[in-house]
């Protein structure tokens, strides 16, 4: 868990901090500017409830692949537990609301106490890349 801004010099938003280690990069690829899929993977995060919510990249993702060394950030712009749920590979979408192009919304702290999971998901061969517990 890191703190994200919520408002200007505000850090009560939360978001998940993933470092991705290693893998097949392939499956990794994504289209800039969209808030589309990944590749083959799905990331999901799965609520206290037991309810899966599906993260999609941000629009603020760069460079086209995740590769090994890469840390992303997961985070929502709703302070609705069902909210959409993003992913970047900019630490500045969360905590650096100086470098933002107009029209970004701050993150909210849509994450409930409880234990929640993260699960990282290759659908190319349904198999399960991660599955982290996160304690809010």
């Amino acid at each position: 868990m890191l703190p994200a801004l919520s408002a200007t010099d505000t850090w009560d938003a939360d978001s998940i901090k993933i470092h991705f280690l290693s893998g097949n990069e392939l499956g990794l690829k994504y289209e800039e500017g969209t808030n589309s899929g990944i590749g083959d993977t799905r990331f999901m995060l799965i609520d206290p409830d037991g309810v899966s919510h599906e993260a999609v990249q941000s629009v603020t993702m760069h460079g086209q692949r995740i590769t090994p060394g890469t840390e992303l950030f997961c985070f929502s712009l709703s302070s609705d537990i069902n909210g959409q749920y993003y992913i970047t590979n900019a630490y500045s979408r969360i905590g650096d609301d100086s470098t933002w192009d107009a029209g970004l919304l701050y993150p909210k702290p849509p994450l409930s106490p409880g234990t929640w999971q993260v699960q990282i998901i290759d659908d190319s061969h349904s198999v399960l890349i991660a599955d982290e517990v996160v304690t809010v």
